[in-house]
């Protein structure tokens, strides 16, 4: 399938078109990451050390990834580059801010023991649409990642491009093998999913989802909801007023 300048129409780039069998995949890669690559149960400032591995790649490749997000999401280079700058800072607060939550609490309640616990959900899923790619991303996946939860993304198909090199540079940071799910060795899987009915990305192995929608489309967020109440344990909405 092929993304296009939203201003001339001419292809940029083409990417692979996957199905509902690559969602289950995805899916259970993130959940194998979970609990078996030891990212949930490493303590929170060497989860931050990979995080801000990552926000320096980031930083490092901002004017190709700011000229990507212009191109793709049809944005004056400034903005785009603001975009790149904002997801490298929230990736950074999020991992320092994991690193001052107490994890346990000692609750006073008298003739008992009593506390309580935070823990990491599982896999988490997020559906971005296409306006602020990057941005939208790095809201999303920073404190989740930061929990020690894995993530599962699914861009837009008209703005996938900034999503891919994201990816990319989380596999060359070491952060996680993203898309090794053969190898056992994922720790959060990224992969672009086209064509599938997004009830299909509601899986009942995630335990979070996160979709930024449009009350625009009042019957598509009512479906989705339904069937998130039927599958995830933890649903989030974030609408704008379009």
């Amino acid at each position: 399938m092929a993304t296009r300048d939203p201003g001339t129409g001419e292809t940029i780039a083409e990417f692979c078109v996957l199905d509902a069998a690559d969602v289950d995949a995805a899916v259970k890669a993130a959940n194998h990451a979970f609990k078996h690559s030891g990212w949930a149960t490493l303590p929170p400032n060497e989860r931050g050390v990979h995080i801000h591995r990552l926000a320096d790649a980031l930083e490092k490749h901002k004017p190709i990834i700011g000229q990507i997000e212009a191109l793709d999401a049809g944005k004056i280079l400034g903005q785009a580059l603001g975009d790149v700058q904002n997801c490298v800072d929230t990736l950074r607060y999020f991992a320092d801010m994991a690193m001052h939550v107490q994890r346990r609490n000692v609750l006073a309640v008298a003739g008992h023991e009593a506390w309580t616990t935070r823990n990491p959900w599982g896999a988490c899923g997020f559906i971005f649409p296409w306006n602020f790619p990057l941005l939208l991303i790095g809201w999303g996946i920073s404190p989740a990642l930061a929990a020690g939860n894995t993530a599962v993304i699914k861009p837009a198909e008209d703005t996938p491009l900034s999503a891919i090199y994201l990816a990319r540079l989380a596999r060359e940071t070491g952060l996680f093998p993203v898309f090794e799910a053969e190898r056992g060795e994922v720790t959060a899987v990224t992969k672009i999913r086209h064509r599938v009915p997004v009830e299909e990305y509601l899986r009942p192995q995630k335990r979070f989802a996160h979709i930024f929608g449009s009350k625009g489309h009042p019957q598509m967020l009512e479906r989705i909801q339904a069937q998130a109440d039927r599958n995830i344990r933890r649903f989030g909405l974030l609408e704008d007023d379009q």
